[in-house]
């Protein structure tokens, strides 16, 4: 197996710190910025075949993306990723992002091709990487959020009770 880390340009006094973690389906790695007291670290989470329906609770950045791997990706400070936690119930996963601390909002790189349905319980920003593959995606936005997604198939952006969607 072999791991690239691709650097833009960076001061001589960056360190790289890079932490392997492998147990089901976990890989983190940590970068560390010695004038940044807040550690960014990437983690991936693998979700089961079967899972059609999300709920994404929290105050978040997802990102949508085309992907035949069903991982969850997550970046973020060391303490958010760290306490965001996952739930598989039959065919729906459960994310909850703690709310951020001063930090960036947390990343959730989500695989769209096999979901049907995904709610949003936050204040969001759903974005997609590329214009997405998936033929009928309804999203259900139960919070402050902003919408930008660029799709082949399908997708319906409803606000839930309570929630206006605001055109811009």
């Amino acid at each position: 197996m072999t791991t690239q880390l691709t650097t833009g340009k960076f001061s001589t006094t960056l360190k790289w710190l890079l932490t392997f973690f492998l147990a089901s389906n976990c890989c983190i790695v940590s970068a560390v910025d010695e004038k940044d007291s807040r550690r960014m670290i990437t983690k991936e989470i693998g979700i089961p075949d079967l899972c059609i329906k999300a709920e994404i609770g929290g105050d978040v950045k997802i990102i949508l993306v085309n992907s035949a791997d069903n991982k969850l990706i997550f970046i973020g400070t060391e303490k958010n990723v760290n306490r965001t936690t996952i739930k598989v119930n039959k065919k729906t996963f459960t994310v909850n992002v703690p709310d951020k601390d001063n930090g960036p909002k947390t990343k959730v790189y989500i695989p769209v091709n096999l979901l049907e349905f995904i709610k949003i319980n936050g204040d969001a920003e759903i974005y997609s990487e590329e214009r997405i593959n998936n033929t009928n995606l309804l999203i259900l936005l139960n919070g402050a959020c902003f919408v930008n997604i660029k799709s082949q198939g399908t997708v319906t952006v409803k606000a839930d009770e309570g929630y206006e969607l605001d055109n811009e």
